[in-house]
């Protein structure tokens, strides 16, 4: 959700995801990473998967950029089979950056980055929608990536 031109659904289908493909609303990085990667990808959003159910569904640094998060999240997790796995990365509130440089970080962009998310609060988010959090991790210091389970 959110692929860009789909560098991880590359990735996935690398390590075995037979029927892996990202949907992104953004056409033009829809045509190139079709291009670029060679792998299936569709101009649209979640909401256009009505029916559909996935065993995995990754979201990275595009939860911030929506207007209602609390639903993009819903809308993710409605479509996870029993057991599937949600990803969601985004950048950190609580890093040690955003603590010492406070509105002069770089990741603080109000027309662009809508909201911030902490550890906490992504986690809270999920179980608020019946999924709990089971890793969360900092690949990047201004980073949070957490996996949830819908169990």
């Amino acid at each position: 959700v959110g692929c860009s031109m789909g560098f991880l659904v590359k990735a996935a289908e690398k390590y075995g995801f037979k029927e892996a493909f990202g949907i992104d609303p953004n056409q033009q990085d829809v045509d190139e990473g079709i291009e670029k990667y060679d792998v299936t990808l569709s101009q649209g959003y979640i909401e256009d998967y009505n029916g559909t159910s996935f065993d995995v569904i990754m979201c990275f640094n595009t939860i911030e950029h929506v207007p209602r998060p609390d639903r993009l999240m819903e809308e993710m997790i409605n479509r996870l089979k029993p057991n599937g796995v949600l990803v969601v990365g985004t950048h950190d509130i609580e890093c040690d950056n955003y603590v010492n440089e406070g509105v002069e970080w770089k990741h603080i962009k109000p027309a662009e980055h809508l909201y911030y998310f902490s550890k906490d609060s992504l986690a809270l988010r999920g179980r608020k929608y019946g999924v709990r959090p089971f890793w969360t991790g900092k690949p990047i210091e201004n980073s949070i990536v957490t996996y949830f389970i819908r169990g």
